[in-house]
């Protein structure tokens, strides 16, 4: 029985049902070319099933494959076309009897090679592996597509506007009674976008148990607003909480807390400055 060629049902594997217009009729009727035809829709499916949450992988738009895809699909066929050659040279051409001739058939016929055989099993074998190197190829072309629209649609949910960053008040942290002289520091207030921070760089405070943190303050109550612990050496920012004012606020204080569990300032300041617009 003729077979439908696996090159045939690779394109029909892929959607191109006018490529089996012809040969449906055999493939109701025959389960080797059923099954073939089934195992190259099954390896389709599963580069097109759907990722079950924004869809993306069925929507992508396949793009053609590298280069080097059809670079390696043109090495195996030539491969192939080689095999069949030696093959054909090796095969053993069949003993024929001698006919009598006419005078006229004498004549010697031109030289010809020798006829090319090669058994249909291999024949087949072959082809079916250049239909796989076929469905591969698509398949890497769809994989590539999946990628590259995964990636843009990751880049558009992520792409974020720079923001613009503008000091709006600064001031110098100087050293009080009982810290070294050369400690000294540096605090801003940035706004980015419609945010406020509070950005304090300190140096040279002494290392010691328990940890430094940073208060605004009103300087006319001494009113007090916690905004965190100073990573001493690194400048650290801390968001300033919506409602507070900095115009009131103006006093930026850094504090030696214990580790006692007691939010209140420990009373032991080690910087002081005030913010200027």
């Amino acid at each position: 029985m003729r077979h439908i060629d696996p090159e045939q049902l690779a394109l029909l594997a892929l959607g191109d049902d006018a490529a089996m217009s012809d040969d449906l009729g055999h493939l109701a009727g025959c389960d080797r070319c059923r099954s073939e035809l089934n195992g190259l829709r099954r390896t389709v499916e599963l580069a097109r099933a759907d990722d079950g949450d924004d869809g993306w992988l069925a929507e992508a738009a396949p793009l053609p494959p590298p280069a080097r895809v059809w670079d390696s699909i043109e090495a195996e066929v030539r491969a192939d076309r080689e095999r069949d050659a030696r093959a054909a040279a090796r095969a053993p051409q069949p003993a024929t009897r001698p006919e009598p001739q006419s005078p006229a058939a004498a004549e010697p016929l031109p030289a010809s090679g020798p006829a090319q055989v090669v058994p249909l099993d291999d024949r087949r074998r072959r082809s079916r592996t250049r239909a796989w190197w076929l469905v591969a190829a698509c398949l890497v072309g769809l994989v590539v597509g999946v990628i590259i629209g995964a990636g843009a649609r990751w880049n558009a949910k992520q792409a974020v506007t720079p923001g613009r960053e503008e000091v709006i008040a600064s001031t110098s942290l100087t050293a009080l009674a009982g810290t070294p002289s050369d400690a000294a520091g540096k605090a801003e207030v940035v706004r980015l976008d419609d945010r406020l921070q509070l950005r304090v760089d300190a140096r040279n405070l002494p290392l010691r148990e328990g940890f430094y943190e940073v208060w605004m303050f009103d300087p006319g109550t001494n009113t007090m607003q916690p905004m965190g612990s100073l990573d001493v050496g690194h400048r650290t920012s801390f968001a300033i909480p919506s409602g507070v004012d900095i115009a009131r606020f103006a006093g930026i204080d850094v504090s030696a807390e214990p580790f006692d569990g007691n939010p209140e300032h420990s009373a032991e300041s080690v910087l002081r400055g005030q913010l200027r617009r």
